[in-house]
């Protein structure tokens, strides 16, 4: 974690006699009393993205202090914070976290949907506005996305092949083609691929891969832009 400025703060501690600024870093503080007079320093530290990771899934926050002793104190959240400036993960960021969770649990039976579960929801409850984890369905198009780049290789550089609208119309085929115009797992016209990979099993199933085609899609267009923009 490293320390941040705060807009309550009031002063500034320097570093101890006989280091440096290269050492130790001055930290900006909020001296404050308590209701009964007694003093009190507040600082703010800020997480890293690995350790917000980390404490969602369960990781407890070590406090360390240099000498022989450890003075009262209280660790808490900053209620003032606001969240209007968090955004929902990328798949490419999930896609880093299942990977480091699934190091770190390969001595645990949690079978790996699981697993994927459980990481998505840390992630979403971190990134995503408001205090609550996603909804099943809005979990299970993710899981399905991290699923067709984990298990299938559909990976953001091989969806970047697919430039015509290929899986905006998969996507298509799969919401559509379900009991609304059922087809008897026959292949659609419109399928844009081989006919092996037209896969079918029940409607809300169909959806779920549906609605991970469709984010796969909007991405690569956001992809696309941010390189024209950079050209």
């Amino acid at each position: 974690m490293i320390p941040v400025a705060h807009a309550s703060n009031n002063d500034v501690l320097q570093p101890p006699r006989g280091t440096t600024h290269d050492q130790v870093q001055p930290l900006p503080i909020t001296r404050v009393r308590f209701s009964d007079n007694t003093p009190a320093v507040w600082s703010y530290w800020q997480p890293s993205d690995d350790e917000r990771w980390a404490i969602a899934t369960g990781a407890a926050v070590r406090l360390s202090i240099v000498g022989h002793t450890h003075p009262p104190l209280h660790i808490g959240v900053d209620e003032d914070h606001q969240a209007d400036n968090l955004s929902v993960p990328s798949v490419e960021h999930v896609m880093q976290l299942v990977a480091k969770y699934r190091a770190i649990r390969s001595n645990s039976p949690m079978p790996e949907q699981e697993a994927y579960r459980a990481v998505l929801d840390a992630v979403c409850l971190l990134f995503a506005r408001g205090t609550s984890p996603p909804t099943p369905a809005a979990r299970d198009v993710l899981l399905e996305r991290v699923r067709q780049i984990s298990a299938e290789g559909w990976t953001p550089e091989h969806d970047d092949h697919h430039g015509k609208g290929e899986m905006a119309a998969a996507a298509g085929c799969y919401a559509l083609f379900t009991d609304a115009y059922p087809n008897q797992g026959q292949c659609p016209a419109e399928w844009p691929w081989n006919a092996d990979w037209w896969k079918p099993t029940n409607y809300r199933r169909d959806l779920e891969k549906a609605g991970a085609l469709i984010l796969a899609e909007i991405e690569r267009l956001d992809r696309l832009t941010k390189r024209t923009e950079g050209a």
